[in-house]
């Protein structure tokens, strides 16, 4: 089962976990996701890549300013290669963008959570496909 649009006929219908590909450049859009109040992350984004190096950069957003625990997860073919737990008091999490170079063929899923309560989350990829 493909998770992957491709093609320049690629239109945006709705968010989801899956990836688009239009070209070169690449994306995917979580839409609205509820936090489970806990440290334990849920998904956000769940997709396998075609046959090219990709250059994803990926950005949670989320809708409280309160001082609650979030954390950010990266997998790539189920191996964590990336975490960060923060909370609001770090201005900078809401521009935070991490970087990620994608082997071909590859499982990618985000996961994400707030610990203290129930709001909207997000997450955001766009990228770049090589060759």
């Amino acid at each position: 089962m493909s998770k992957t649009k491709t093609g320049s006929n690629a239109q945006f219908t709705s968010a989801g976990k899956g990836l688009t590909v239009v070209n070169n450049r690449c994306y995917a859009y979580s839409g609205s996701i509820t936090s489970t109040d806990s440290t334990t992350p849920i998904t956000f984004l769940n997709y396998t890549t075609g046959k090219t190096v990709q250059r994803h950069v990926f950005q949670m957003y989320d809708e409280t300013i309160l001082t609650h625990q979030r954390i950010i997860q990266i997998k790539i073919n189920g191996v964590k290669i990336l975490q960060s737990n923060y909370d609001s008091t770090d201005s900078a999490f809401h521009t935070q963008e991490y970087i990620v170079m994608i082997p071909p063929l590859s499982d990618v899923e985000v996961l994400a959570n707030i610990n203290g309560g129930n709001y909207a989350m997000y997450i955001t990829m766009t990228g770049e496909v090589y060759g």
